[in-house]
């Protein structure tokens, strides 16, 4: 089945997100327009478009979650992180860290929203975790601070700053594991329920156990933007190329390729691996099922 065109947006789409049983979709341009979906149906748009002319050159939508129940989104945004209300859009909540030397601006890098905890990475080199109602439950500074961050079902945090991938106890304030990688890492995912991470280098898209260290299975990329997605069980992997959309599984054997004559710039596979999101260079928002299989 040809994928399906459920939005469009003014700019690409680079950030989606889905919530557990796929009720609502968000997704985020490059022009900082985010937008949820219920059923289809949009609920608001809202800008994040700073007018702080300090902001703007470097600005850029980095993250967005929904939690458990969907009722909040969560977004890394130019130099915040916001709690929103996803019924209507409003703040609940910001979090915007101090400015280095009083005038450095700090920005958030990657940001992961499991349950209700949320977890966030910041280019000085701090990482936080809130509940979601916005109490800090954890503040801490790591020499590998991570650029992409994934919560896991078991409180572990898994995270790469592209050269290293690393796990972490994020109430602990303390690094569970971490493993030099070969290549120089442009993009991760991660499963929620077990041990798996994939990485996207220049040449390859390698799969790891992060419980050992030691990677799984590698399979050659194509040219085109590094976009990555990662099922909740670690069964599904989807992965941009040149044109189009690849999908394999957990031993990276093909379960799908589609062509879209665009660059995908995100994906979002929905937790039961089912169901990918493709956000493209032109701003469509696609929806794509995919074929039934034993993950």
């Amino acid at each position: 089945m040809p994928p399906a065109c459920v939005a469009t947006a003014p700019a690409g789409i680079n950030q989606l997100a889905i919530s557990e049983g796929g009720r609502r979709i968000a997704y985020g341009s490059t022009a900082m327009e985010v937008t949820l979906l219920e059923r289809g149906r949009t609920l608001w748009q809202r800008s994040f478009d700073s007018t702080d002319d300090k902001i703007r050159p470097t600005q850029r939508l980095r993250g967005i979650a929904f939690n458990a129940n969907a009722d909040k989104l969560f977004l890394a945004a130019a130099d915040e992180v916001l709690a929103l209300d996803a019924d209507t859009g409003r703040t609940l909540w910001s979090y915007q860290p101090p400015r280095s030397f009083g005038f450095l601006i700090i920005s958030p890098l990657t940001l992961d929203c499991y349950g209700d905890s949320v977890l966030g990475a910041f280019d000085n080199g701090s990482v936080a975790l809130w509940d979601d109602d916005g109490r800090i439950q954890a503040l801490w500074s790591d020499n590998d601070a991570p650029r992409l961050m994934f919560l896991r079902e078991d409180g572990l945090a898994v995270g790469t700053d592209s050269f290293c991938l690393s796990t972490w106890r994020p109430r602990e304030h303390r690094r569970e594991s971490r493993v030099v990688l070969p290549e120089r890492a442009y993009t991760m995912a991660a499963s929620r329920t077990g041990d798996l991470a994939v990485t996207r280098s220049l040449h390859a898209v390698t799969l790891w156990d992060t419980a050992h260290g030691r990677g799984l299975a590698s399979i050659p990329t194509d040219v085109g933007f590094p976009a990555l997605a990662m099922s909740s069980n670690g069964g599904a992997i989807a992965l941009s190329r040149s044109g189009g959309v690849r999908v394999v599984d957990r031993n990276t054997a093909p379960m799908l390729d589609v062509n879209l004559d665009e660059e995908a710039l995100s994906l979002r596979l929905d937790e039961s691996g089912q169901t990918l999101l493709v956000g493209t260079a032109s701003g469509r928002l696609l929806h794509i099922d995919l074929p039934d299989r034993e993950q």
